[in-house]
């Protein structure tokens, strides 16, 4: 697969707003963590968990269900799976699902 320049930069740019808002989500956890030991209103433990949940959904839940996706699959299917995927965008894309749950 060729990447073109524009290609390239775009990727680069959608990988650096992927970490600027995992740095504003971790940001918003830690003053909500803050805020909570300052005040002790349980509300902030919510904002806090609604942080979290939109970073564990980015960085650690998309190795797990992967990991998941492989165990489960008999090796024909994975290698079918790989197989279409190579074969560029004219091909059906494989048939699992992402489903996207952050930002609320």
């Amino acid at each position: 697969m060729n990447m073109t320049i524009s290609d390239s930069t775009s990727y680069v740019l959608m990988e650096a707003a992927r970490w600027f808002n995992t740095a504003v989500y971790l940001l918003g956890m830690c003053i909500a963590a803050w805020a909570f030991h300052r005040s002790r209103k349980r509300a902030y433990l919510m904002v806090g968990a609604y942080f979290a949940l939109v970073i564990f959904a980015w960085h650690v839940w998309p190795p797990i269900s992967h990991a998941i996706y492989v165990h489960r699959t008999p090796i024909e299917v994975q290698q079918r799976d790989e197989d279409l995927a190579r074969a560029g965008p004219s091909t059906p894309a494989p048939y699992y699902i992402n489903i996207q749950i952050a930002p609320i």
